[in-house]
C-alpha cells in the first residue's frame, strides 16, 4: 500500500521551469507537498501539503510589495523572512508561507502562476 502511495506522490499535479535568473531550477505541486528544486548542490525546498499556510498571487514591483505590506496586505514577516527564488518578483508572482521553517515567505514566478497558486490550494483542502 505504501508503494502504491509514493508512486501516486511521484507524479507533480503542476510543474514549471523557473526563470533562468535566481536560485530555482523548477517548482513543482505534487498530491501531498511542494518542491522547489534548487540551481546549486542539487538541493530542493519542500514544504508539506499541511505546512502551506496561505499561498495567492501578487501583483508585483518592489513599491507594490512594500505597499501592500504597509497596507497589511501581506505581513511585514513576508519582507524579513522572505526567501525570493528568482527575479520574476519585480513583475506579477506567487506568495507562498509556510507554517515552519528557518524562512516561511517564498516569493517565485512559475510559468503559469495561477495554475500553481490552483494546484496549492488542491492540496491544501482535506
Amino acid at each position: 500500500m505504501d508503494n502504491v502511495k509514493s508512486r501516486e506522490n511521484s507524479q507533480p499535479l503542476y510543474t514549471s521551469a523557473a526563470p533562468d535568473r535566481g536560485i530555482a531550477l523548477r517548482y513543482s505541486v505534487y498530491p501531498d507537498r511542494v518542491e522547489l528544486l534548487l540551481r546549486f548542490l542539487d538541493e530542493s525546498i519542500t514544504i508539506s501539503a499541511q505546512e502551506i499556510m496561505d499561498v495567492y498571487l501578487v501583483s508585483g514591483g518592489i513599491t507594490e510589495v512594500l505597499w501592500g505590506t504597509v497596507k497589511r496586505r501581506y505581513p511585514l514577516m513576508a519582507l524579513v523572512w522572505c526567501l525570493v527564488m528568482d527575479t520574476g518578483v519585480l513583475g506579477p508572482h506567487v506568495l507562498l508561507k509556510s507554517a515552519s521553517g528557518p524562512v516561511r515567505y517564498f516569493r517565485f514566478k512559475p510559468q503559469e502562476p495561477e495554475e500553481f497558486v490552483e494546484a496549492c490550494k488542491r492540496i491544501r483542502s482535506p
